[in-house]
This record gives structure tokens, sequence and C-alpha cells, in this order.
């Protein structure tokens, strides 16, 4: 795409400096909002700029270099639509919006950060477009959750579930047009990655919707742990004050 001589190093030095940035930088954003609760609104209008034009950026290089043909530039990859709808969640603070972004942002963009499908290293353009998305997307979810105090419930597992069917439908109408491969739904990326391991298409097509719910029950974990101390602290605290 861009005759880089410069290729992506999994777990090398840039790499890990990404993941450890995708820890820290929400770290950060979380402290700073939580003694400064009127920066809550600027932290979330901040990321979704960034998210958004880090998006514009890519599409922009991509036409002015004319490097992939127009069928492969549409935004439809999921990580394209959890970017949207992370940046509306980040806005809005809408609960449907911010319940997508975190089970699809965490399922779905936390594996393409572990194990990203990425041909370039640093300090190739896409290496750093490719990054700000993905961490992005997480560092978002994180600042939403911890920072802005939002939380899933186990309804909104099952949306989360059914609207990624929508997603599903729409990748496999358009690959079959285009015949592209959006969402990896007709082959698995060059790179290697959890879908190695989940069988031939189009079998692992199967296995990544059973996968996709294991993990969506995953991340919704620590609020049933949570939920259950909070209910054992107030039983406790009625039988201590009775």
């Amino acid at each position: 795409m861009t005759g880089s001589d410069t290729p992506f190093i999994l777990f090398g030095p840039a790499h890990l400096t990404v993941l450890f940035l995708t820890i820290a930088i929400p770290a950060a954003l979380i402290a700073l909002a939580r003694h400064h609760t009127q920066w809550s609104s600027k932290i979330g209008w901040g990321l979704a700029f960034v998210l958004l034009a880090n998006k514009l950026a890519v599409f922009t290089y991509a036409c002015i270099h004319n490097v992939v043909p127009w069928m492969e530039r549409l935004p439809m990859q999921l990580c394209d639509w959890v970017t949207f709808i992370t940046a509306g969640a980040l806005i809005w603070r809408n609960r449907l919006l911010y319940e997508l972004a975190y089970f699809w942002g965490l399922a779905g963009t936390l594996q393409a950060t572990i194990t990203p499908d990425l041909p370039f290293g640093f300090p190739e353009f896409y290496f750093f477009t490719f990054n700000i998305s993905h961490s992005g997307i997480i560092i978002a979810v994180i600042f939403l959750t911890l920072g802005c105090g939002l939380r899933p419930y186990l309804k909104s597992l099952v949306r989360a579930f059914c609207w990624v069917q929508l997603y599903f439908v729409t990748a496999m109408t358009l690959n079959y047009l285009l015949d592209q491969n959006y969402g990896y739904l007709c082959r698995k990326p060059l790179n290697p990655s959890l879908l190695d391991h989940l069988g031939p298409w189009p079998w692992y097509i199967l296995s990544l919707q059973s996968l996709a719910l294991c993990f969506f029950a995953i991340y919704y974990l620590p609020f049933v742990f949570w939920d259950l101390y909070r209910h054992k602290k107030l039983l406790w605290d009625i039988e201590n004050h009775s």
C-alpha cells in the first residue's frame, strides 16, 4: 500500500508501546475527570474528535494516493462501525451506543489491538492510524465506564448480540456484491489471529458468533461480581444497623 520496507513486528517494541499507552492513557484521563468533573465532557469530545479525524485522515490518504480501490475504502469493517458508535457515545452518552461500544469494542477491537492485521510497522502512516483507531476505541470504552460511570446490564449483552447480526448481514451482502472481505467473513487475515483456531470457512463464521457471545459474557462478568458485592454489602449494612 505504501511501498514500506518497515514490517510490523508482533509484540515488538512499537507494539508493546501501543499496548502500554492503551492502558496508561485512559488511567490518566479517568484521574483527570474524577478530580475535575467539568473536564469529563471535554475529554469525551476530544476522544471523539481524535477517532473521527483519524478515520477522515485514512480515507483522505487512500483517495489521494489511490492505494486501494474504492470498494475497499468503504467504512465496513466492524472497527469502522465501532468507531462511529463510540464517537457518538462519547458525545451524547447514549446508553445503546455505549452498550454497543462496550461489547463490540472490547470483543472485536481488543483482539485487533493484541494481534493486529497490520503489514506496516513504526513509523509508517498506517501504523499510526490503525493503532489510533483500535486503541482509541478501547481507551474511550474504559473512560466511559470508569470515568463517566456508564455500565452495561444483562439486557445490554442481548441487545449488543442482536445488533451485531445487522453488521454481519450488511457486510456479507457487500462482500458478495463487491467481492470484498469486510469483517473477514470470506477469508481470514494474513497475520496470525484468533480466527486461525476456529476452523475453515464458512464454519469459522458460526464459531465466531458463538465466540462473540462468550466474549460478551466474559466482559459482563466484572459487573456481575460488582452487583453481588454491592448486594452483600447492602445486606450487611442492614443487618448491622437494624
